[in-house]
C-alpha cells in the first residue's frame, strides 16, 4: 500500500520539500515546508494546508507567527517586517483584520480596529508626541440612495 501516513519526507517537482507528519496522504499534523521560493513553514497542517499555529519566514525578510487557516493567516498573529514594523493582533483571511496594534520602525504606533490591512478606528501615536484619532465616518445622509427597479 503507497498511502502516506505517520512521518515522512517529500520533495515535490517544483521544488519544494516538505518534512512531517502524513495522515491518508495529505499533510497532516506538525511539520515543515521550504518552498522554491525561499519561504520557509513550520507548523500545523490539515489536509495540505497550514492550518492551526505555524510561523512563516517568507524569503523577503519577514516572519509571521501565529494562527493559520486555509494557508492564510487567521486569527491571532504577530508579523516582524525586514523593514523593522511590526504588526501584533487579529487576522482574517491573509488580511489584517480586526483589534492590532502596528509599530513602526520609525517609533510612530497605530492602535485599534483594521479592515482589510487599513486602520480604520483608533489612535496613530507619532513618534514626534503628536496623537491622530482615527474614527469611521457617519454615513453622509445627503449621498445618493441608490434605488433598485
Amino acid at each position: 500500500d503507497n498511502e502516506k501516513n505517520g512521518k515522512g519526507n517529500m520533495i515535490y517537482s517544483n521544488g519544494d520539500v516538505y518534512r512531517g507528519d502524513w495522515g491518508v496522504n495529505n499533510q497532516n499534523g506538525k511539520g515543515k515546508m521550504i518552498y522554491s521560493n525561499g519561504d520557509v513553514y513550520w507548523g500545523h497542517w490539515r489536509n495540505n494546508n497550514q492550518h492551526g499555529i505555524g510561523k512563516m519566514a517568507f524569503s523577503n525578510g519577514d516572519v509571521y507567527h501565529g494562527y493559520w487557516k486555509y494557508n492564510n493567516q487567521h486569527g491571532i498573529g504577530k508579523m516582524i517586517y525586514s523593514n523593522g514594523d511590526l504588526y501584533d493582533g487579529e487576522y482574517n483571511n491573509g488580511y489584517i483584520h480586526g483589534k492590532g496594534t502596528m509599530i513602526y520602525s520609525n517609533g510612530d504606533v497605530s492602535d485599534g480596529s483594521w479592515e482589510y490591512n487599513d486602520m480604520v478606528e483608533g489612535t496613530i501615536n507619532y513618534a514626534n508626541g503628536e496623537i491622530k484619532k482615527i474614527t469611521l465616518a457617519a454615513p453622509d445622509e445627503n449621498a445618493i440612495n441608490w434605488q433598485y427597479p
